[in-house]
């Protein structure tokens, strides 16, 4: 089986024994800057994603919502050693994952990304596979317009 794939997003190339080199042994791990990462997401798909801070010329929230913005469902998960708590309530908020902790934890926690998004994908695919094309059409896959079809069916 391939390895996870995992587009770690940074200003400034990782430091040998930094966690990304550490993961490169568990994980595929393409570093890139945050420009160049955009186009690379355009074109291909990750398991999970990790923003690296401080980042050069980049808030959180900026970066936060560029990568949402062209991978909406990948997991974004944080590396900033200097958030504070309220830095980090509001990146959750605004659908970060998790802050990656340091060593072995962060594997554990790329991990349990990766299989929440799986889990949550193979859900969506199998509501979908009893409905009809039409349906899925013209109800579509967002959360409340699959519950209306709930409720019709009732």
């Amino acid at each position: 089986m391939e390895a996870q794939k995992l587009l770690w997003i940074a200003t400034e190339p990782p430091r040998s024994g930094e966690e990304c080199s550490t993961l490169s042994i568990t994980y595929g791990i393409e570093w890139l800057p945050p420009e160049t990462a955009f186009e690379v997401l355009r074109q291909k798909d990750f398991s999970a994603i990790v923003l690296s801070f401080p980042a050069i010329g980049w808030t959180p929230c900026e970066l936060l919502e560029a990568v949402q913005r062209l991978a909406p469902s990948i997991p974004v998960l944080i590396r900033d050693p200097h958030a504070s708590v309220f830095d980090a309530v509001r990146l959750a908020r605004l659908g970060v994952y998790q802050f990656l902790a340091s060593g072995d934890e962060a594997a554990a926690q790329i991990e349990q990304a990766i299989e929440e998004r799986r889990t949550h994908d193979l859900a969506r695919l199998a509501e979908q596979v009893g409905l009809e094309e039409w349906e899925r059409l013209l109800i579509g896959d967002s959360r409340e317009m699959r519950r209306v079809g709930h409720i019709i069916r009732l």
